[in-house]
């Protein structure tokens, strides 16, 4: 079957392409997916404008970020705010915020286009996390923490491209980390419809047909080599399909997870590093974001006064939310 990376490149290259995308080079609107393709590539495409471009001022007239027009009409609606501009919308706060978060940031104040980074399509687009989702999860509250730099927008042609050397990278990770990547562990088909025949027995036998009942019998006898007891019944019905049961596949998934929390802030900012600059080697992209740098780093980070009161501010917000629950 070889490795999940390998399996994705060749769907990839077996998957039929219709029509023409000029737009994207990577040209991947499949006619059809086979379902592990489909289950492992497909993103949810964004319905609404990723970004809005609405303009946040702090009382003084200072610039503070930019939004979705979401967020600012609900400054306008509880009379937080007052409306300054229609077009872009921008509104000003009439009270002072507890900082002025990204406001010395050039990223976070640009304007930034609706269009996929790597070829410029304006359809289709879903948001992409150069750092993957599945390590930034594990990251510390101050460097994931509205922090939005390394969620850019990518078609969805693109996207599925980028996954298959994502997976390599990642498999190339856990292997200098000390393991051996292992496939997700698939049930067997009888693995999977015992429990199934089990349950149906157990919660639903004495309101079956007799001829439906032994039915059933039959088949979970086949299955199991012999003739279920009731305790097996029992034992089948709570047997649990979690998507990692085997050992090995949550030894080292397990021994990555561990790492990645483990690592200090200079380790997390070279790893972060590493992801965005594969990004930007593998794909090429022609229209990424305004001041969207490889070595980006929050001024928590360096700033020990900023850090300072961003811990202040955090600590404070969780106690009341503490509070209120």
């Amino acid at each position: 079957m070889g490795t999940l990376a390998q399996r994705l490149e060749q769907g990839a290259h077996n998957a039929l392409v219709v029509g023409s995308i000029p737009s994207c080079p990577n040209k991947l609107r499949l006619q059809k997916f086979p379902t592990w393709y489909n289950n492992a590539m497909r993103h949810p495409t964004q319905k609404e404008p990723i970004y809005g471009n609405c303009i946040i001022l702090a009382p003084d007239g200072q610039m503070l970020c930019r939004c979705d027009i979401k967020k600012a009409k609900w400054y306008l609606s509880r009379d937080l705010a007052s409306l300054e501009i229609e077009n872009p919308l921008t509104v000003k706060l009439k009270f002072e915020p507890k900082g002025r978060g990204a406001a010395d940031d050039p990223y976070y104040l640009a304007e930034k286009a609706n269009r996929c980074v790597v070829c410029g399509r304006e359809d289709g687009l879903t948001k992409h996390h150069a750092v993957p989702y599945f390590f930034r999860k594990m990251f510390p509250p101050i460097i994931k923490n509205h922090s939005s730099h390394d969620v850019v927008p990518v078609c969805h042609e693109c996207h599925a491209a980028y996954e298959v050397e994502s997976q390599k990278l990642r498999m190339q990770i856990a292997e200098e980390m000390g393991y051996t990547p292992q496939p997700k562990y698939k049930k067997s088909r009888n693995d999977m419809i015992a429990p199934k025949l089990a349950f149906a027995l157990k919660h639903h036998g004495n309101k079956m047909p007799e001829v439906r009942k032994n039915e059933l019998i039959a088949k979970l006898t086949a299955v199991l080599g012999h003739n279920p007891t009731e305790d097996e019944i029992h034992s089948l019905c709570r047997t649990t399909t979690k998507k990692y049961s085997h050992p090995e596949v949550i030894g080292w998934i397990a021994g990555v997870t561990e790492a990645v929390i483990n690592m200090t802030e200079p380790e997390l900012h070279a790893f972060c590093k590493r992801w965005r600059q594969h990004f930007i080697s593998v794909m090429k992209p022609k229209y990424m974001l305004q001041h969207w740098d490889v070595n980006h780093m929050r001024k928590e980070w360096t700033d020990p006064v900023a850090r300072e009161k961003w811990e202040s501010n955090f600590k404070k917000g969780h106690n009341e939310a503490s509070e209120i629950n």
